[in-house]
């Protein structure tokens, strides 16, 4: 099912690649609470007895790799050797801002990339740590949180039990002779076993209140349907990465190098013949996305789509068929599906699941292929350095059991005083957002109320809920390593599934101690968690620029969403239902062009630019947070600017590894931290006059030039 599968396959990131880490738990609790901000991870040593002391540290920048790069350099990328370049607030505020922090975190060794949102997890992740360690909590949600915990930590059991949980697996794939074997492996007995497409229960984008059964595609080893057409340089490092991996977990399960060689090669030769189904990452990043993958269809017209795949008796096994609505975001994919699965590519399939779940359950085994799952990350992205157990097990525990964690954090970590704070805030920028809409010159009078009506219907649901979710249900007393965690709960989740398939969708808070913030199309809601509420982003006892500059910010981007290209596709229930005129829709779309066409002429790095189409979402939202703030502060006696406007700059702190950089322009929807500053403030006259900026300066852009949507 979706959410085990995609938890289990992410998890390898989530655990070792997105954080730098404080030190093990005991240590970690002589920490001051609010400046815990220390990473700590083992460093590269020099090589030879004549290394230089300096080429110990990690500072940015690496000029090799941010030469090239225009209108400003990129100072986060890590490097060994170079100190960082200081530059005025005239021509590179974000290094101006945050050079110190930079410097500071630069001297540590640190894993792929390290930003305000990792030093903020890492204290949220320790404050967990203490949760999952404390004897005394005696609650369901604390059992079954603080057991998996401690099976995570367990290096001797998990070595014992070395590979066995994955060879029980691998060899049924392997006894598999004909196509009905095939079947029923897919199928399984009391769980089944996640292959080539899979059903996932979600809101129905035609009314959200209901929901739907998607039945999507798998997922591929390289990420984006793109490379299997056009392999770029991400790509190859991705695949290289891959097949390391698979080839050492094949060594570690007795396979010879020509069999694990034979299996990777039959992997792909299956991700070629299906990728050209698949939505590269480019097409899902366009506004008409979704409107694509809106396809409801019945059973019988499911049955034929799938043709000889076994969807339809996976679905009748465990009671899924009776569900009353069905869609297909991808027919394409599952119509190439149902053409691929014959006993011609039978071997193929075997292998290719074979490689998959050598690559899947790296994390959950034994040493010696943690081992490998961490050689892959710093293949991939960069990664430097080693996670200690205790944040395996919070990471590991708040993947696979958010529901119950988030109750447990919320009681421990949460207060009633900063959830009006929140909220308080949220309506000061709703307010803005009401009056920007109501005099908003280039929507029609029909639209510009449309757009009001979505606003006054905007759900809000701050820090944490006023009651919590019972999670009683989840039994994992039986389970002895973590593939048996993983079967239980996916079990749990078919059980969900049925109970929840045919009634009204049931609320979902965002886990209490996520570190980040969302807007969600399905409900029209915005939300703000009880974990981002920390560090940069929000103190009780900041003063109101710093509360606005940090999380004001964060909430001002994120209602933004609502009305960008993908929010107006829904109504203020959350339904796909276009309310936008052709015209209006027009005038947006010429705006929304200046943003693409502007971002595309920024050169990140020598021969990189930034991917305007994917980043014009994100950059649309920022800009049209900025544009709220400052209206809000404009009714506000001796507003503190400088405040302002240096407190948004240190939201996007970071550093990174080069490999790391080239990832988040080719992947993330997000433009670069850099740019995330530097682009947003040039488009205001506020933070010209703030710092004194004029044409000439790097930061200085001209009004004609400007990108503003709203």
């Amino acid at each position: 099912m979706v959410f085990v599968k995609f938890k289990m396959k992410l998890l390898a990131l989530a655990m070792a690649c997105a954080f730098v880490f404080l030190p093990n738990a005991s240590e970690a609790s002589k920490i001051n609470d609010v400046q815990q901000t220390t990473v700590i991870l083992e460093k590269e040593e020099p090589k030879g007895a004549a290394a230089d002391v300096a080429d110990q540290k990690y500072v940015s920048a690496n000029k090799p790799i941010a030469d090239g790069g225009s209108p400003w350099m990129d100072v986060s990328v890590i490097d060994k050797k170079h100190e960082v370049p200081s530059f005025s607030a005239k021509d590179n505020f974000y290094s101006y801002n945050n050079d110190y922090w930079i410097k500071q975190m630069g001297e540590y060794g640190i894993s792929s990339s390290y930003d305000v949102f990792n030093e903020v997890n890492s204290k949220v992740d320790y404050n967990i740590a203490n949760l999952l360690e404390t004897p005394s909590l005696f609650s369901h949600d604390a059992s079954i949180c603080q057991k998996v915990y401690r099976m995570v930590k367990d290096w001797n059991k998990r070595d014992k039990i070395g590979l066995k949980p994955l060879m029980d697996d691998v060899n049924k794939i392997e006894a598999i002779q004909t196509l009905e074997d095939m079947d029923n492996y897919i199928i399984g007995d009391v769980v089944p076993n996640s292959a080539f497409c899979e059903p996932d229960l979600q809101p129905d984008l035609n009314d959200t209140k209901h929901y739907a059964m998607n039945i999507i595609p798998m997922g591929l080893t390289l990420g984006d349907a793109a490379e299997y057409s056009n392999m770029t340089v991400l790509g190859k490092r991705i695949k290289n990465a891959n097949d390391v991996a698979a080839k050492k977990m094949m060594l570690l399960a007795k396979y010879d190098e020509e069999t694990a060689k034979a299996k990777i090669e039959a992997m792909y030769r299956l991700e070629y013949a299906l990728a050209g189904s698949m939505y590269t990452r480019e097409e899902a990043s366009k506004a008409d996305y979704l409107q694509k993958t809106n396809n409801p269809v019945t059973l019988d017209e499911l049955k034929e789509m799938a043709g000889r795949y076994p969807i339809m008796a996976y679905l009748n096994k465990y009671g899924l068929d009776q569900a009353e609505r069905f869609s297909v975001p991808n027919p394409a994919y599952i119509k190439a599906l149902a053409t691929y699965y014959n006993e011609e590519h039978l071997q193929d399939m075997k292998d290719t699941l074979i490689v998959y779940r050598m690559l899947e359950n790296m994390e959950m085994l034994n040493s010696a292929a943690n081992d490998v799952a961490m050689e892959h990350n710093l293949a991939v992205r960069g990664y430097k350095g080693s996670v200690p157990d205790w944040v395996r097990g919070v990471e590991y525990v708040k993947a696979v059991l958010p529901g119950p964690l988030s109750n447990l954090y919320a009681e421990a970590y949460c207060s009633k005083e900063v959830k009006q704070d929140i909220e308080g805030i949220i309506a000061d920028v709703t307010n803005y957002y009401r009056a920007m809409l109501q005099n908003e010159a280039f929507l029609s009078p029909e639209v510009r109320q449309k757009a009001i009506t979505k606003l006054d219907n905007l759900k809000i649901r701050a820090v944490m809920p006023d009651k919590p979710k019972k999670w009683n249900d989840i039994k994992l007393n039986k389970c002895k390593n973590l593939i048996d965690v993983r079967n239980a709960l996916l079990k749990w989740e078919i059980g969900e599934y049925i109970k929840k398939m045919n009634g009204e969708v049931e609320i979902n808070w965002i886990p209490t101690y996520t570190v980040n913030a969302m807007y969600n199309i399905a409900d029209n809601s915005i939300n703000i968690p009880a974990g981002i509420l920390n560090g940069v982003f929000y103190y009780s006892d900041y003063s109101y620029e710093e509360k606005m500059g940090g999380i004001g910010m964060i909430i001002a981007h994120e209602i933004s969403h609502g009305f960008d290209t993908t929010g107006s596709q829904f109504d203020e229930n959350g339904n796909m239902k276009e309310w936008w005129t052709p015209e209006d829709k027009a005038a947006f779309n010429e705006r929304a062009k200046k943003v693409v066409d502007y971002l595309n002429s920024i050169t990140v790095y020598e021969g990189l630019h930034c991917n305007g189409e994917i980043n014009k979402g994100e950059t649309i939202a920022d800009i049209g947070g900025m544009q709220c703030i400052l209206s809000i502060a404009k009714n506000k006696p001796d507003f503190n600017y400088k405040q302002f406007f240096n407190q948004y700059g240190k939201l996007w702190q970071s550093i990174y590894t080069k490999e790391y950089g080239e990832l988040q322009v080719n992947t993330d929807p997000h433009p670069l931290p850099y740019l995330r500053v530097n682009v947003i403030l040039q488009q205001f006259d506020k933070f010209n006059e703030t710092y004194d900026i004029k044409p000439g300066d790097k930061m200085y852009l001209a009004p004609e030039k400007r990108i503003l949507v709203w």
